[in-house]
């Protein structure tokens, strides 16, 4: 009952305990592993499973601190940003302090320009030249 509830985190706790650098830990580890999740599947008493559940997260969170990351593996959540600037390709971080008004690096015209054209880049399609939204 106890590994059908739990199943997502069993598996996050494997895949942390196989990305471990020293073979002897990750094998220690995992037989470690194994044997508590088979003794624990047995136990009915609902305190005791909260218990272990609260224990299984903060190993969870334990690994996650000191394992390494695998290089290997991408997750949907991390990328790779690129940054274009006047049709290059910008080095580095990409953080750039643009031309703002209100440090007087670029002028009110040149602001409202860029502004017309950014959002006929964003929506396809010129400003509305009246307050249609209000």
């Amino acid at each position: 009952m106890l590994i059908h509830k739990l199943s997502a985190r069993l598996r996050t706790l494997f895949r942390l305990i196989e990305r471990l650098p020293n073979i002897e830990t990750r094998i220690s580890a995992r037989d470690e592993a194994r044997k508590l999740i088979r003794e624990r599947c047995k136990e009915s008493d609902p305190q005791k499973l909260l218990d272990y559940q609260k224990e299984l997260v903060s190993r969870i969170a334990y690994l996650r601190i000191i394992t390494p990351k695998d290089p290997s593996h991408v997750s949907s959540s991390a990328g790779t940003t690129y940054v274009l600037r006047d049709g290059h390709l910008v080095e580095g971080s990409g953080q750039h302090r643009g031309g703002r008004i209100a440090d007087g690096s670029i002028t009110t015209e040149d602001a409202m320009q860029r502004n017309n054209r950014d959002f006929k880049r964003f929506f396809g399609a010129d400003k509305p030249k009246s307050g249609v939204f209000f």
